[in-house]
């Protein structure tokens, strides 16, 4: 049972509560596992995921209590499927971009072009992580929802 003294509350419309136990285990996490984690969180408490990437943030930067200061969702979003954001040039970049590296071609070319990933960010469709080189602007078809974005950040 969660003590709801520990919990972080989050302002809206309607209360919800977000675990300080649920904040520290995903800064616990690495990154990749964090975003996964957070998404599933963030539906589960109708929160904007980038409202819960920010109180992890926070809270890995040494703050006790974090930023409450966002918007509440009216209702969890139940389609994976939504619309992308206006502005697709910025991206949400990732650390350790080497991890994003696919690995399950060998051949010469797929090597080298392996070898160009050195900024690894999030599909804005999806939130699938997708490593890319650092050419700007760039086009990017994400494998996991086959929606197109290009980046000039």
């Amino acid at each position: 049972m969660t003590q709801r003294v520990n919990s972080i509350s989050l302002m809206g419309e309607h209360m919800a509560m977000v675990p300080a136990e649920l904040i520290a285990q995903l800064a616990a996490m690495d990154e990749y596992d964090r975003l996964l984690a957070a998404d599933a969180a963030s539906k589960n408490h109708g929160i904007k995921l980038d409202d819960l990437m920010n109180m992890i943030d926070s809270y890995l930067k040494g703050g006790t209590q974090p930023d409450s200061g966002f918007t509440h969702l009216e209702s969890a979003p139940q389609d994976q499927q939504t619309e992308a954001p206006k502005q697709q040039n910025a991206a949400h970049h990732l650390q350790d971009a080497h991890r994003y590296r696919m690995k399950y071609n060998p051949s010469a070319e797929s090597t080298s072009r392996s070898k160009e990933i050195t900024d690894a960010i999030v599909c804005p469709h999806c939130n699938a992580p997708l490593g890319i080189p650092s050419i700007r602007p760039i086009k990017v078809n994400c494998p996991n929802c086959m929606n197109e974005s290009t980046f000039h950040i």
